[in-house]
């Protein structure tokens, strides 16, 4: 963790970019149906069996899985708290927090260089993005389904302020919708307090879009 800006504002890394390249180059091997139709019974052999596959752990057996992978950095396997269908797959990335409201103004631009790397290399991996765009100059992106990501109101009031996106997986059948964000923290737009800041990753279902709720 590195300290910037001040003594108050802390960015930290969860997934190098570095890192989360491996992941991406093992991911594009999965088989995504498998993965979509959800784990087997949590601590069972057969669970164990599908978590070996691609050398990850299982950190709980309780909610949505969440499992370590062979590199090191977790992977939450949303499921609205039923196993299956998985919807997706999320990772954190990197965060800024202020406790600083003299600071507060920064979590955002202090975020371009991580985003611009992440961006990247993703491009480098999975090609060019379908789309690409943000907020503060227009150009943030409409879902074509409205459920791979939300659209922020503006003046914004907190959620996804960056996103990019990927409609291809490597050319994988059944891969996922691929959708980078950064987000900032309602309360950063507020007159007092702090601010803060992420961007994360989030493989969606294909399906998604056909399913309730």
């Amino acid at each position: 963790m590195s300290i910037e800006k001040g003594d108050f504002m802390l960015p930290e890394t969860k997934i190098s970019v570095d890192s989360l390249r491996c992941e991406l180059e093992d991911l594009i091997g999965v088989d995504w149906g498998s993965v979509w139709a959800g784990p087997p019974q949590g601590g069972s052999e057969e669970f164990r069996d599908w978590c070996d596959r691609y050398g990850w752990r299982s950190l709980t057996v309780e909610g949505d899985p969440e499992i370590v992978t062979r590199h090191g950095n977790n992977l939450e396997f949303r499921t609205r708290g039923f196993w299956s269908p998985v919807v997706s797959v999320d990772a954190s990335l990197w965060r800024v927090h202020t406790a600083s409201p003299e600071e507060k103004g920064q979590v955002i631009p202090v975020g371009v260089r991580p985003w611009e790397e992440y961006l990247g290399m993703i491009s480098d991996v999975l090609g060019e993005p379908t789309d690409v765009g943000s907020l503060e100059d227009g150009s943030f992106p409409v879902p074509p389904n409205e459920k791979w990501w939300r659209v922020p109101e503006y003046p914004p009031k907190g959620g996804n302020y960056r996103v990019a996106y990927w409609g291809s997986f490597g050319g994988r059948p059944q891969g996922p919708i691929t959708v980078l964000t950064q987000s900032v923290s309602m309360y950063t737009w507020q007159a007092e307090g702090g601010g803060g800041s992420g961007i994360f990753l989030s493989l969606k279902s294909p399906s998604l879009g056909e399913m309730n709720g």
